[in-house]
């Protein structure tokens, strides 16, 4: 059996992620500005109405393995920056 990867791109990967948060309330917003991001990372979860920060420093992969996200013969594709 062959042990080849399937590219998946960050937008597409982001995508899976909110359709996913969404059924919780949540979604994933990439930060903004010059000072917010070193203070809460570059990706933070949010709750979908009321705005509220419920998680800081996200990493892309690690949120999306755990949320079932991306299977285990998938990998992120980094082209250019985000």
């Amino acid at each position: 059996m062959s042990d080849s990867k399937i590219p998946v791109s960050r937008r597409a990967l982001v995508q899976r992620i909110n359709r996913r948060l969404l059924k919780d309330g949540q979604v994933l917003r990439k930060t903004r500005g010059r000072t917010v991001p070193a203070a809460c990372g570059e990706w933070t979860v949010v709750h979908w109405r009321s705005h509220l920060v419920e998680r800081t420093h996200v990493d892309l992969v690690a949120l999306a393995r755990e949320l079932d996200c991306l299977a285990g013969w998938e990998f992120v594709e980094e082209v250019g920056p985000p």
